[in-house]
This record gives structure tokens, sequence and C-alpha cells, in this order.
């Protein structure tokens, strides 16, 4: 039940307009349990507006009023025991109907119940949902062939279902969907209704028979509640106002027809009155249908013992939030999908791999078996520029697939599945083993065939270096990510970063070179620190020793003026500057992993 909810947003207004614009005016309601019901009105009505706020999912702006759920404060566990299905079908393209339901449960559900309960919870629900045809068939994108867009839509249900809520809201669950497939969805949910949920959904334009299947109709007009009763009266208690309706009518439209063309909100379609909103509002507000539902409220709030009161009161929920299950249970189960998703994605196999092989060939057949001479010396510096950079910045190329899951978590965090920590961990977790099997590849091919210093030591520092490298450059694009709105959005923020990063790390511009104004930047370049180590790891002692000699000098001479030329390092103190090369890796490291992690807890793009 709700009473007199209003809803106040100030956002995305400028200053000079800055006022009170309410999106609801004084709504009351009571939705009565194991019924369906459809929240409708013109665009801009409403709608969607006071689904959030009784789902709780409301993040942006303030209201005022009240709201019982049977009789009792919803509180910060209440997100956790209804299900929210959202317009979009926000899924992971790589795993199955079965194996998204199967680890949506491990995550929602206490991890004491065992998985024989789940498989069994699973089982039921995707036969509810009559997903058996397609239960092992990979979702799919629109890149992606994979199961079709009623099959998605409902396994965008089941994710909901999986911990059996009393009650489910769906925000246009229709949208996008052919008329044969959107009566198939609702179908179903007039059957998962009927099995003993309490069902609300906002819809547009929906069929008669889909129209027809709803038990109770809100129909909202500007943020006022124009009609709220039963859905086979509605028709009728317009046509006693004196609206014309033909038979051969949509009831829906006729309804958005009326009240669209009646409040000047578009070209009047139907044969009736004249009436502005206030006049629609004042008629319903003392129609026999408003009376009944009254009268309703009053019996039920009687039977009431706790009421919640929501006095201007910010949407952000600021009660502590306690989970179902312990961080590192959920890490761990976040991990186990990412990995289920990912033996199937080819295309992320191939950037990560594809790419070190074809840019190993070029190393290889461009600088084979570099000798001790003096231009030998210069290749080598290139080459352990090209390594910084493939792994470096390789990570350009994770932002899709970083975005995809962040979408998908945020539809998770709304429902308070697991805590942010979880989901970064596992993030982290799950590309590590993949940047060291890179790294291997890498030096296994490149390092002896291209000639770099032969020592266990050095081959071993120089797979460190890379990994901790693609780490940053990992944690640089899941910062960005996690601060734009979309991918093309983050592409563009990290460019910068990018060239910044390239430009200053010592072989474009030697550091010695670098003017003093920006020579911030190259102690800001983890490439810089990473180029460091990789010269210092190739001439530990800050001296080419045993190289052979070159026309007009010795060798000693002119590899050292390599050194000094890249890196401004003389031989005194040059062992301690690989140290502090590598501190500057790793605190570069730990600090964009900070970014990241405060990007994706306090940024949101979810907002409601």
């Amino acid at each position: 039940m709700w009473e007199k909810i209003r809803g106040l947003s100030m956002s995305g207004f400028p200053k000079s307009e800055m006022e009170d614009k309410f999106l609801l005016t004084n709504v009351t309601g009571t939705i009565k349990p194991n019924t369906m019901t459809a929240l409708m009105g013109p665009s801009g009505a409403g709608k969607s507006t006071l689904l959030d706020v009784l789902a709780m999912r409301k993040n942006t702006g303030t209201i005022e009023g009240e709201l019982l759920v049977n009789g009792s404060e919803p509180g910060a566990a209440y997100k956790r025991l209804v299900g929210y299905v959202e317009q979009r079908d926000i899924l992971l393209p790589f795993l199955t109907p079965k194996e998204i339901l199967f680890y949506t449960a491990r995550i929602r559900l206490p991890r004491s119940v065992g998985t024989a309960y789940i498989n069994e919870r699973v089982a039921k629900v995707i036969n509810e949902l009559g997903l058996d045809v397609c239960q092992d068939t990979m979702i799919g994108n629109a890149q992606i062939r994979g199961i079709s867009g009623g099959q998605a839509k409902r396994v965008n249900i089941g994710i909901e279902l999986i911990t059996d809520p009393r009650v489910l809201f769906l925000d246009e669950p229709t949208t996008g969907l052919d008329s044969a497939t959107a009566l198939e969805v609702m179908m179903v949910m007039r059957d998962i209704t009927n099995r003993g949920r309490t069902t609300i959904a906002t819809i547009h334009q929906p069929s008669t028979d889909v129209f027809n299947l709803f038990d109770k109709l809100c129909l909202l007009v500007a943020g006022n509640v124009v009609y709220l009763g039963p859905a086979d009266s509605a028709v009728s208690y317009f046509e006693d106002i004196g609206f014309v309706y033909d038979d051969a009518m949509n009831p829906a439209d006729y309804l958005i027809a009326v009240t669209g063309s009646g409040t000047g909100n578009g070209e009047k379609m139907v044969e009736g009155p004249d009436l502005t909103l206030k006049h629609f509002v004042e008629k319903y507000q003392g129609s026999q249908v408003s009376k009944n539902r009254m009268e309703s409220t009053l019996n039920h709030k009687q039977s009431q013992l706790q009421r919640l009161e929501l006095r201007r009161k910010s949407l952000v929920n600021t009660e502590p939030v306690r989970f179902i299950n312990p961080s590192t249970w959920n890490t761990w189960q976040c991990l186990l999908r990412t990995v289920a998703g990912r033996k199937r994605d080819k295309g992320y196999w191939l950037s990560r791999f594809a790419r070190v092989i074809f840019m190993t060939f070029l190393l290889c057949t461009t600088f084979p078996q570099q000798d001790k001479s003096c231009s030998a010396s210069y290749n080598i510096v290139s080459v352990l520029n090209f390594g910084v950079m493939v792994f470096g910045f390789g990570a350009m190329s994770f932002l899709p697939g970083l975005m995809q899951t962040r979408n998908f978590f945020y539809r998770e965090r709304q429902a308070q599945a697991y805590q942010v920590s979880s989901f970064y961990a596992s993030e982290f977790l799950s590309e590590l083993p993949v940047t060291i099997a890179q790294a291997t590849l890498w030096t296994a091919l490149n390092y002896p065939i291209i000639g770099l210093r032969a020592s266990v030591s050095a081959g071993l520092l120089y797979f460190v270096i890379l990994v901790i490298s693609s780490e940053v450059g990992f944690a640089i694009a899941q910062c960005f990510t996690y601060l734009a709105k979309d991918m093309e959005q983050a592409a563009e923020m990290m460019l910068p970063v990018v060239l910044l990063n390239f430009l200053f790390a010592g072989f474009y511009i030697q550091r010695p070179l670098i003017p003093d104004y920006f020579i911030w930047c190259y102690y800001i370049s983890f490439l810089g620190y990473a180029f460091s180590a990789f010269g210092i790891n190739q001439w530990p002692s800050g001296e080419c020793d045993g190289w052979q000699y070159c026309q007009g000098g010795t060798s000693i001479t002119v590899c050292n003026d390599v050194i000094q030329s890249q890196w401004g390092i003389g031989v005194a103190g040059y062992s301690d500057q690989l140290w502090i090369s590598m501190v500057g890796l790793c605190g570069l490291w730990v600090v964009w992993r900070i970014l990241a992690y405060l990007a994706l807890r306090f940024c949101r793009h979810d907002k409601r």
C-alpha cells in the first residue's frame, strides 16, 4: 500500500531554472496479493517513476509520503525480497540460461541451501518460464547468435524469480517484442501470478489480449492518478464520463487516447468532453471506484502495526546493507561465472593471444638474434619499448568486455546481490591468469630468439615487468570504464592518458630532454618505469662489457651513451635505479587499482 507519494526531482535543470518539479503528485493506492496490475499512461506520465519508488529502486531526487509492505517497514533487505525486471535484457551473452540462473542462485540464495536445492530451484524456474528447449543454448547478443528475444526476456524474468519473490516488478516487459512474443511473455506472467505472486508492470500500448490479462489498472497522467481499479471496468468508467468507445478499438489505445487528448498532450482521437488534468483527477477522486479503493485502503490500514514515513527523505538508501552471503563466497561465485562464460568467448581469446603471437612474429622476424654491435644496442632499446607498449596498453581491447560486465553488475547491485568488492576482486582474479599466460608466451618466444641478456634471473624479471605493466593497463581500463557513461566515452577519456604515457615514457623523448615543466609526466608514466626497469635488467652493471668495438670508439663508451641518452643514468647508483623503477611501477598499479575501485563504488550510471 502507498499513500500520498510525491516524487521530487531537481536534477537535469539549469541553475537558473532550478525549482521543485514533481514527477508524482499525491499518488495513493493499494495492491492486493496475487494480482496482476498494469501501470499505464501517456509518455512522461510517471509510470516508471512510480514503479521505481514502489520497488525502492529510485536513487535520485527525494520523496515524501507513506509506504507500507504488509503493514511493515520495507527495510534494508526489501530489495532482495522482491524481483525487479528491467526494460533492457541485461544478460551475460556467453552463458546459457541454465548457467546464468544457477550462478544467480548461488549468489542470491544462502550458501547453506546446497547444490541439490539450487539445481531443483533452477529446474523449476526453467519449467515455469518454458525455457526447457533453450536451457543449454548460449544466450548471445546482437553480434552473437543465441536465443530469441522472447526467450531472453523470460531469462531476464527468471533471474528475478530464482529467489522466489512474493512481489515482481516489471518495467515495460513487452518493449522490443512483436505482438505474438509479447503475448507469450505476458501469459507467462499471468501464470506466475496465478501461482501466488503479486505482479506490477509498466506497459506501453499493449494489445487487447495482453490488456485483458491484467486484474487491475493504474492509469497515470502527468504524475497524477486518473484511474485505479479493476482493469475490465476502466473502459466503462470513461464511457460514463462521456468518452465514446468503439467496440472495435483496443481498450488500451482508447484509454491512452482519452487521457492524452483530454489533457492537451496529443491530438484528440476520441469523441468526448474537453477535460483538463484537474478535471480528470477530481472526477476520479469523486467516483465510486475511488471511494471503493479508499474504503479498502482504510480497512487495510486499521490492521497494520507499522508505517514507514518518508518525510522528504533522500531516496539514496542510507541503511547499512546486509548481504546474504560473505564477500569471499560472492567473489568466488562471480569468478566461476566469469570463467564459465569466458571459455566460449572466442573473441576474447583471439584478442588476448592472437595479438601476442602476431607481435612476437613481427619482432622475431625484424630483430632476430641481435649481436653485440652498436646498432644492436639501439635495436634492443626499441624491442624493450615495444614490449612495454604491447602489454601496457593492450588494455584498450578490454573496454567492450568490461562495459558489458559493468552493466550486469549495476543490475545485481540494485538487487543487493553482493558487495562491490566481490565483483571488483573477481574481475581482477579472472584476468590475472590470462595476463600471466600472455607474458609467459611472449617471454618464451621473444627472449631467446631476439637474443636478450642470457640469464634466468633476467628472464624472470622481464616476465614480471610484463605482467605488472599489463595489470596497470587493465586497472586504467577499468577505471575509465567505471567513470564513463558508455564505451565511446571511456575510450575518449582513456586516450589522453595513453598518449601521455607513451610520449613521456623515455623512448620518444629521452628522459634528460624532457622539459622541466613536463617532467612530472615522466614520474606518473607507468610505461616510463617499466621501460627503465627493462633497460637496467638488460644492462645490469650500467656498462656493456664484452660488446664489440664500434668504429670510432670502444664498445663500453658507445653502449653507455645509449643507456645515458635513454634514461639519464650513470654508472653511480645505477643498480639502485632498478628498484626505484620497480617500486614506481608497483606504486602506480596500486594507485590505479584504488582509483578503479572508487570509480566503481561511487560513480553510478544506473540512476533512476
